[in-house]
């Protein structure tokens, strides 16, 4: 398994933000179900997010990133992404 820290910045179009925002964190409610989704949360300004996820490797993770209900509604202006290796916390072999 990777790790990627995703970084989002989202569209000035707080319309959509806001319609499409349940669906969004159903979505990773699911995927965190999955495994795939270890934390989640917007910026306190609420200007974009950071997603961390556990994917097979890059490939998978653009599925997950496609399937996300914000990138189809445009919500998803940009994305950073890194890829991370966590040497502590719960989820972790350490």
């Amino acid at each position: 398994m990777q790790y990627f820290a995703v970084q989002t910045v989202y569209s000035a179009d707080r319309e959509a933000l806001l319609a499409t925002r349940d669906r969004h964190r159903e979505y990773l409610r699911a995927k965190t179900e999955d495994g795939n989704v270890l934390a989640a949360g917007p910026w306190n300004d609420d200007s974009g997010s950071l997603v961390i996820y556990a994917a097979a490797d890059e490939s998978e993770l653009a599925i997950l990133l496609a399937d996300d209900p914000y990138t189809e509604a445009g919500v998803a202006q940009e994305r950073t992404i890194r890829q991370w290796r966590p040497v502590l916390g719960s989820w972790t072999t350490s």
